[in-house]
């Protein structure tokens, strides 16, 4: 489905919609639940794939609006079991590869925080656009030549449940970019802004050589 494709539907045809899911639902768990059924019949369903995506079509057919905002993905894994690879549902399976997992998502980028929670990465997040706070301190070393160093708070971003905010130090060699989270824009922010300073005097106590000016 299109990610920016939202469908309009009158009530009375979401009720139908939901009649229609409900009952393939219904049909498919029964043959998976059918021990009497062959191998042959199971890979109609591509083993319980179809129906996690008609699962996942019932939900987003209830909600108050009549709306579906969605689109689909899968994740395909190589006979190795070494990788997975991100693709939008429908794409092409290589032939050395196997479709592991089909799930919804409101956008790419979500889909990549799934996928990177799969493999156990940290948390996918774009980089921040919007600076919140950005100031130069000068330092002076022995010579008499005066260094910048630039501090940056970014605007907060949320992720979920999940709030975070980036920072940066950088300048006389030095680039230092973290992420701070929390459950709470405020927090996350005010945590951010004592970190940065911590850095800061970080910074000063690791070039003894410079005062600051």
């Amino acid at each position: 489905m299109n990610p920016t494709l939202i469908l309009n539907i009158s009530p009375k045809f979401i009720c139908l919609l939901k009649e229609a899911v409900a009952y393939r639902i219904n049909a498919m768990q029964q043959l998976i639940d059918n021990p009497n059924k062959s191998e042959e019949a199971l890979e109609e369903i591509d083993y319980a794939n179809d129906q996690m995506v008609l699962d996942m079509v019932a939900h987003e057919l209830n909600n108050p609006n009549n709306q579906v905002e969605a689109a689909f993905y899968q994740l395909n894994r190589n006979q190795e079991n070494t990788e997975l690879k991100l693709q939008a549902f429908g794409k092409p399976i290589a032939d050395d590869e196997q479709l592991s997992l089909v799930f919804s998502a409101k956008s790419w980028e979500e889909a990549e925080q799934i996928n990177n929670q799969f493999l156990g990465f940290e948390p996918y997040k774009p980089m921040p656009e919007n600076i919140v706070a950005t100031q130069t301190h000068y330092f002076q070393d022995k010579q008499g030549i005066i260094h910048e160093i630039t501090v940056t708070i970014y605007q907060p971003q949320q992720f979920g449940n999940t709030w975070q905010c980036d920072y940066e130090l950088s300048g006389y060699g030095e680039e230092r970019y973290k992420t701070i989270r929390s459950l709470d824009s405020f927090e996350v922010t005010e945590r951010a802004i004592a970190n940065l300073k911590e850095e800061l005097k970080q910074f000063a106590l690791d070039c003894p050589s410079l005062r600051r000016v």
